[in-house]
């Protein structure tokens, strides 16, 4: 890595150069300039993939034949440049924008690909193409009855445009998404509690160190850390746990969950209440978290009462039935099924400091 700084650094302009229309980062895409990107580690493709941004290089660019660096990483299954390129492209358009041959995206040719080789799942290639927002409905479609071209065999160019190769393929990525979906909670777990963690170890630093009794010191240490609460570099560590999941309502809805639970625990009484305590719900006893979100009642009614868990769990259950994914598993109050996580986003809300219900403004 030293070299090829040092080598920009005497002449910045080769960072430039393309042929055929292809950059640098198109050659690190295809294997390129990094011979075989495979045996690099993540790091070292992210530092050389950042080295090529920060002298220029378009990491969005298109060459002749219309393929962005993101597409020939995906022809070419480098996950490792495809994972750096769908954390810093800065829109949907540039995860989903699609090549001049076959008019196929990112996602479409990573899962042509994948069944023309038989390659065993787990893809992460497609995974992460997913979790950044490429777009299943522009994979082609075909109809039920659609019957394959006994003319057509495995070399011919036609092939992946069987109906049978398509629905492999779109199976493989309703397969691979229905993964995408039920590991979803576990990093929208960790950018909560990583939002959190500088309060609560300040929490937990000045609690036995007031001069007031047990009961009151974890209130008095909670409230006090929440004066030197850091709202900007908390939503920073949401949105970079978060990173690989991005461009989609889902990600959104979920940033904004965990936005408003970490703003409400700071006002809790102490980290016990946010955690939550064990009740009965539905016939078992299970531990209930803080519980700062509200559905509008009907017609005037009383709001109901539900936490994070459920939130993010809706969002997962609308991309489902979005794209005909099953198989999404809860992972908490199984005994309630999906019940308890439904409602209608525009009816989310919390219940304000007067004790009104006022909306999140999720859409």
């Amino acid at each position: 890595m030293q070299i090829y700084r040092r080598i920009l650094e005497k002449d910045r302009t080769l960072a430039m150069e393309t042929s055929f229309g292809s950059n640098l980062a198109h050659q690190a895409a295809r294997g390129g300039s990094l011979y075989e990107t495979s045996v690099y580690s993540q790091s070292f493709i992210n530092s050389y993939m950042t080295l090529l941004v920060d002298n220029g290089v378009d990491i969005a660019a298109t060459d002749e034949i219309g393929e962005t660096p993101l597409y020939c990483a995906a022809l070419y299954r480098f996950p490792k440049v495809v994972d750096f390129l769908a954390r810093h492209l800065t829109s949907a358009d540039d995860i989903n924008r699609a090549s001049l041959y076959h008019n196929e995206t990112p996602l479409g040719v990573a899962v042509s690909e994948a069944v023309y080789h038989e390659w065993e799942p787990p893809n992460p290639t497609i995974r992460t193409l997913l979790m950044a927002g490429a777009d299943v409905p522009l994979l082609p479609t075909v109809d039920d009855d659609a019957e394959d071209d006994p003319h057509v065999d495995a070399g011919d160019d036609r092939y992946l445009r069987q109906p049978s190769a398509l629905r492999r393929q779109r199976q493989l990525v309703l397969s691979e998404y229905r993964e995408v979906l039920n590991d979803l909670p576990k990093p929208a777990m960790a950018a909560l509690n990583a939002a959190l963690a500088p309060h609560r170890s300040l929490a937990a630093l000045l609690t036995p160190r007031l001069a007031v009794g047990p009961q009151e010191a974890p209130f008095f240490g909670w409230r006090i850390a929440s004066y030197l609460f850091d709202t900007e570099a908390v939503n920073r560590t949401i949105t970079d746990t978060l990173l690989p999941f991005r461009h989609t309502d889902m990600a959104r809805r979920v940033c904004t969950a965990i936005e408003h639970f970490v703003k409400s625990a700071l006002e809790a009484s102490s980290n016990r209440e946010v955690v939550g305590p064990m009740a009965n719900v539905g016939g078992q006893m299970v531990r209930v978290p803080l519980q700062c979100f509200a559905v509008r009642g009907q017609e005037g009614g009383q709001p109901r009462l539900l936490g994070v868990r459920e939130v993010v769990h809706k969002a997962r259950l609308d991309e489902a039935a979005r794209h005909g994914v099953e198989g999404v598993v809860k992972g908490f109050d199984d005994h309630l099924g999906n019940e308890d996580c439904q409602f209608e986003w525009q009816h989310l809300g919390y219940i304000n400091k007067q004790g009104q219900f006022e909306s999140l403004g999720i859409n």
